[in-house]
């Protein structure tokens, strides 16, 4: 066969070499034409780097995004960004989140799961199209898991005419579309409590639920007037209660605001928090402006004692929420499997064994009550310490022999319709057909942020692919407090 009758669908065998020698596509405002666009996805396939790394590299405005968008031509594939120390500004960050749109239209640059953004010179403008761009379907799916915007000039609307961000921002983030697992607003000191809380008022995690699992807010001018609706939000099982990172470091919150803060934690009403900061807050602790706001948030202290022992309280209350979300993820996968072979398909006595009990002859009801009791021979010693949605206060309890089911009756529940799903079989299929080729889908959270992702004895479980995707499924990702009966 003659070497010039070989065609891709546009060019010629030479074209096709040169091109892999010397890339004809450069970035520009112009639409890709369909052969740029063919050799964009050849070159996409042979890999490239997954990080590219621009800190202090005078990337500057909008000319130094078509530099950074040049390279994400050449490296399809990049996860990690960082553009950390440059001044790039409200310009420069518009022109490169258009021109990544553009790219992930040709799937170039449309897995990026990390993003930093630290002292760029951004303000509340930029931050409202980073979250239209990029944490939201634009119409490409999101993919970005970490987000920082350490150092720059955000205010949450309080600076800025845009004070319908903070709504903006929860809602896009409260949404199951959005990817996004870590938000880092340290060092943003024109955060203060009002545009805080209208972003509270919008951030609902239950709802989708949602993907954040970490919000930084470390040297920000939060005061102590926010401490309470945070507070609540915490405990709010729609709201913040399925947040397990929270760091809230030098603000001005003062000692009573850390002490309510904290008093969320130690009573069991905020049970997914796994990881709380809120160190060195002392400022403005004699301030008179806030003296009413401490008195308030000051009643039902009295029980604390010194500081010490609030310390030790609250290292005990978190150990106990790594404890139950351990065993309540447990819990789940191992009742995925009996779950899975009674009521995912037409499961039959087996033969071999004809004195065995026959179980599946049971009525429906039985078999469910069996599978209740199966998750209580792994009970959890401190689910039971936990208030119910209808109590106030933690159950006080000194016997080490109370145990109590780890799964709750709606995650219980969820899980059986789940496994008795055609659909979430076919879906595990394909998910561990990807592991057994040593391809885990994207979704499988080895990579982005990384504190989300311990278990409970702290290490990092780089296996956790299909059983993440499940337990999120079946709302049995988090310990939840239970319902009244």
């Amino acid at each position: 066969m003659a070497f010039s009758a070989f065609r891709s669908p546009l060019v010629d065998l030479g074209d096709f070499l040169r091109s892999l020698a010397v890339p004809r596509a450069a970035y520009g405002t112009s639409s890709p034409t369909r052969e740029q666009e063919e050799w964009d996805v050849f070159r996409a396939r042979q890999g490239g780097t997954k990080r590219l790394d621009y800190f202090g590299g005078d990337v500057t405005g909008p000319s130094g995004a078509v530099l950074v968008l040049r390279a994400i031509e050449k490296s399809p594939g990049v996860t990690d960004i960082v553009l950390s120390q440059n001044e790039l500004g409200d310009d420069g960050m518009r022109e490169l989140l258009v021109g990544m749109k553009r790219l992930r239209s040709r799937d170039i640059g449309a897995h990026l799961e990390s993003l930093n953004l630290s002292n760029c010179g951004l303000s509340d403008v930029s931050l409202h199209l980073l979250v239209l761009h990029l944490l939201q379907p634009s119409p490409h799916p999101p993919s970005l898991r970490s987000l920082y915007l350490n150092y720059n000039s955000i205010s949450l609307g309080s600076q800025s005419t845009l004070s319908t961000l903070p709504e903006f921002v929860g809602a896009v983030l409260s949404s199951p579309a959005c990817s996004l697992r870590c938000l880092d607003l340290t060092s943003n000191r024109g955060i203060t409590t009002p545009g805080f809380i209208s972003l509270l008022s919008s951030l609902k995690l239950a709802a989708g639920p949602s993907h954040l699992a970490e919000l930084r807010l470390s040297v920000t001018g939060l005061t102590p007037d926010c401490a309470e609706p945070l507070a609540q939000w915490l405990e709010d099982p729609e709201g913040g209660a399925r947040l397990l990172v929270l760091t809230l470091n030098a603000c001005r919150l003062g000692p009573a605001g850390v002490r309510r803060i904290n008093r969320s934690v130690t009573s069991g009403r905020a049970p997914s928090l796994l990881h709380l900061e809120a160190l060195a807050n002392g400022e403005g602790e004699e301030d008179e402006q806030w003296a009413e706001v401490n008195a308030a948030l000051a009643e039902g202290e009295e029980d604390y004692g010194d500081e010490a022992a609030e310390k030790e309280r609250l290292r005990g209350a978190l150990k106990r929420n790594q404890t139950v979300y351990g065993e309540t993820r447990r819990a789940a996968l191992r009742l995925a499997a009996p779950a899975r072979v009674l009521f995912g398909g037409n499961a039959q006595e087996g033969t071999s064994a004809p004195e065995a009990f026959p179980f599946l002859r049971l009525p429906i009801e039985l078999q469910v009550h069996v599978l209740r009791c199966l998750v209580l021979l792994t009970p959890s010693r401190v689910a039971h310490l936990y208030p119910t949605l209808s109590r106030p206060h933690a159950i006080p309890s000194n016997s080490t022999a109370t145990f109590s089911s780890p799964l709750t009756e709606p995650q219980f529940l969820r899980l059986l319709a789940h496994c008795a799903a055609r659909q979430t079989l076919l879906a595990e299929r394909r998910i561990a057909a990807a592991h057994a080729a040593g391809a885990a889908p994207s979704l499988n959270a080895a990579s982005g942020s990384k504190t989300w992702n311990k278990t409970a004895g702290g290490a990092h479980d780089v296996e956790a692919g299909w059983e993440e995707w499940f337990l999120r499924a079946t709302g049995c990702d988090r310990f939840q407090r239970a319902a009244p009966l």
